[in-house]
């Protein structure tokens, strides 16, 4: 029985956003910016789960906003660019990942998303350094046959092997595990 507040809203939402139900997440930072509108970490996620949501003009004209006020924020950054590339832009998100990844070298999710970014936009070689570094992260062997793909564009069959060799012992053993 006690009043609404942002911080309900903000803690319904973060429970949807974990268990997947971005839609009701949504919905909830929604509510929550009803009661604080200017918030911008309401923004952010609100931004986040649209992009889940694949309503990227929705996304995009928040992150433009929070943008305007804080331009060298990496985790904007990363969403703008992240934006783009989920509509196949990779020309648009280049610039925002390279801010970001300028800002956070360290940051392997950022690296990904640049080397994605740049096989996308047909520049392998600025890829290849970028998606050896997020190569931590490779869970499912993707990384590894990006960094495959990006060997093979720059000339490298050598390591574009090894690179796939790679990737066909992650997919067997994800297989084997399963």
């Amino acid at each position: 029985a006690l009043p609404e507040s942002p911080e309900a809203f903000r803690w319904v939402a973060e429970t949807h956003r974990d268990q997947g139900r971005h839609a009701e997440a949504a919905q909830a930072w929604q509510e929550a910016l009803r009661l604080a509108p200017m918030h911008p970490d309401y923004r952010r996620e609100l931004a986040a789960a649209w992009m889940e949501m694949k309503q990227f003009p929705e996304a995009q004209q928040i992150t433009s906003q929070l943008l305007a006020a804080e331009p060298g924020a990496p985790d904007l950054n990363h969403l703008q660019g992240d934006l783009f590339l989920a509509q196949q832009l990779p020309e648009k998100a280049i610039p925002f990942l390279e801010k970001a990844v300028a800002a956070e070298p360290n940051a392997l999710p950022l690296r990904a998303s640049l080397a994605r970014a740049y096989l996308l936009a047909g520049e392998a070689q600025k890829a290849v350094p970028h998606v050896n570094a997020a190569l931590p992260l490779d869970s499912d062997g993707s990384l590894h046959f990006q960094l495959a793909r990006a060997y093979q564009a720059a000339g490298k069959a050598a390591e574009a092997r090894d690179a796939m060799a790679k990737y066909q012992q992650i997919q067997s053993r994800n297989r084997a595990q399963t």
